[in-house]
């Protein structure tokens, strides 16, 4: 049966459709993406977290136009022009800094799971970036707070 879930739509260009024909094989084979006549490319989304080999998970990326990320995070992406070119889950446009600065005052990852619709890997692995790459999250959460603070006329 047919996965029934809401769908976004992009459009790929042919040396893309032609590159990754084999992989977009498989993929519509799993009712994770559609292909159209005219060239567009239905993800469904979810379809990140599913059990993908390389070369569907780089497929993926590129439909979704994002680089393909590092394999120690491969559900972690950054892109120039993307979110301000922060590390974010790839295809749900939520920042780490969010994720790592919720966790740090408090919330839960049940709170993240009811709030954004994660799964545990895309924590587990926005957790590990963080970790990594601290700094850059550190940086991205001052970014944020003086943004907030801006906005309600607060010096900081």
């Amino acid at each position: 049966m047919p996965r029934v879930k809401r769908i976004t739509m992009f459009k790929a260009t042919d040396p893309a459709l032609g590159t990754y024909r084999e992989a977009l094989r498989r993929l519509r084979a799993r009712d994770l993406v559609g292909v159209r006549r005219n060239g567009t490319v239905a993800v469904y989304p979810g379809a990140l977290d599913e059990d993908l080999d390389r070369e569907e998970r780089e497929t993926l990326y590129t439909l979704l136009g994002f680089e393909v990320p590092d394999p120690d995070h491969e559900l972690v992406v950054r892109r120039p022009g993307y979110v301000e070119g922060r590390a974010v889950i790839a295809g749900a446009r939520i920042p780490v800094w969010r994720i790592w600065r919720l966790l740090d005052q408090g919330g839960s990852r049940r709170d993240l799971r009811l709030m954004y619709g994660l799964s545990d890997s895309q924590i587990d692995q926005a957790l590990a970036y963080a970790q990594k790459h601290r700094d850059e999250i550190n940086r991205d959460v001052f970014d944020a707070e003086r943004a907030e603070d801006m906005m309600h006329g607060v010096a900081r």
